[in-house]
């Protein structure tokens, strides 16, 4: 075909003008916001929703609402509504505001999700009445993962092992940790090894058999002792430290 130069150059134009479309059009899709998680238009969806909306409140009134509408007569009767409301409180001071970040699982009995809270991120399970109208029975989870983070890469046993004794060599030699690393599988240690000193005064190393003082870790295992002791029945946050140890 003949074509005039002015018209070439106008063709060369569209052309590279069409090369620039194409490759644009990826790079705009994959730029889009991911979008948000969307809890299901079902009677346990909605009841999730509703309880979202009440905890971020922070307010108990809008909670004692909320459990008095929402909570099945049989979970109430086993902790009673004011008593829910310490835990609310608690639960409170820990996360702030919960954010939904990802909808794990959606059925009539069950209801999992990840929430965003104050410092980091909970998956939560909804359990409810198998039966309609599906109100719910109790409230228990976790901390977990960041959702949108990908699955760490596999990697052998040796290979962890390097990756965790580089992960501790670097804060000793940086003086911010001393102590001792166990890391076993199955039963089976991995990797036993002790890094610092246990006495500076006296130059003394660590070893494997080192006792150590844990300090305020301590904390953490009487919390989630109470916490295990709560949810089985046997102690509620309201008891006074009089009536669990009264001699």
């Amino acid at each position: 075909m003949i074509m005039k130069k002015g018209n070439a150059d106008l063709a060369f134009s569209l052309s590279l003008a069409g090369i620039m479309l194409v490759l644009l059009v990826p790079a705009f899709a994959t730029a889009q916001p991911k979008p948000a998680p969307v809890l299901p238009d079902t009677e346990t969806g909605k009841r999730v929703a509703g309880w979202i909306t009440a905890f971020n409140t922070g307010d108990d009134d809008a909670m004692r609402h909320y459990l008095s509408k929402n909570m099945a007569p049989e979970a109430i009767s086993r902790r009673p509504i004011e008593e829910r409301l310490g835990m609310f409180r608690d639960m409170r001071e820990a996360f702030g505001t919960v954010e939904l970040r990802k909808v794990v699982q959606a059925a009539e009995g069950l209801v999992t999700v990840v929430f965003a809270i104050r410092e980091g991120f909970v998956e939560l399970n909804f359990e409810f009445e198998p039966q309609p109208p599906h109100r719910l029975l109790r409230i228990f989870g976790e901390p977990t993962d960041d959702p949108d983070l990908p699955p760490p890469p596999k990697v052998s046993e040796p290979e962890a092992v390097t990756a965790i004794e580089k992960a501790v060599t670097e804060p000793v030699a940086a003086d911010q940790f001393s102590g001792t690393v166990l890391v076993a599988r199955n039963g089976k240690p991995l990797l036993l090894k002790a890094w610092g000193l246990a006495s500076v005064e006296h130059n003394t190393p660590n070893r494997t058999d080192t006792k150590y003082n844990l300090g305020s870790i301590n904390k953490i295992f009487t919390r989630l002792a109470v916490g295990q002791l709560v949810q089985d029945g046997k102690l509620s946050f309201a008891d006074s430290l009089g009536k669990v140890l009264p001699d």
